[in-house]
């Protein structure tokens, strides 16, 4: 079984992304923009890892049935217990996000290509000792 296998049986969802902060480091596309909304009020959020929920690398965007997500946490697992990464990535077309942000969330049906920029996403920034998630500032 291979690790696009492995993360596919483990259950997405919605992590919502509450905090200050957002990193950005690619030019917001205009589809990117229309989705862009302000981080709703409230006290922070944590997340399974520890951590503090944020806005995500992308910001908080508009889904399709109104609500928002910055970050969107899947569990893989790379033979060391369950990791918890983002998908909502640099480096994700329009179109990849608007699929995710759309309600397309069950881990069988996400398109490979959007795992795996989000593996290689996360891998990268564990690899420097860093956190896959965007931090605030």
């Amino acid at each position: 079984m291979g690790l696009l296998d492995n993360i596919r049986r483990n259950n997405l969802s919605d992590r919502t992304s509450r905090g200050a902060g957002l990193l950005q480091q690619q030019p917001m596309s205009n589809f990117l923009m229309s989705r862009h909304m302000e981080m709703p009020q409230g006290p922070p959020m944590p997340r399974e890892d520890g951590g503090v929920k944020g806005p995500g690398w992308l910001g908080a965007l508009r889904r399709k049935d109104g609500g928002y997500s910055g970050e969107l946490t899947i569990g893989v697992d790379w033979g060391q217990g369950e990791t918890y990464i983002p998908l909502l990535v640099p480096g994700l077309t329009d179109d990849e996000v608007r699929y995710l942000l759309d309600g397309n969330d069950n881990p069988k049906t996400i398109p490979e290509s959007i795992m795996r920029k989000a593996v290689e996403h996360a891998q990268n920034r564990i690899r420097q000792g860093l956190s896959p998630y965007a931090q605030p500032k």
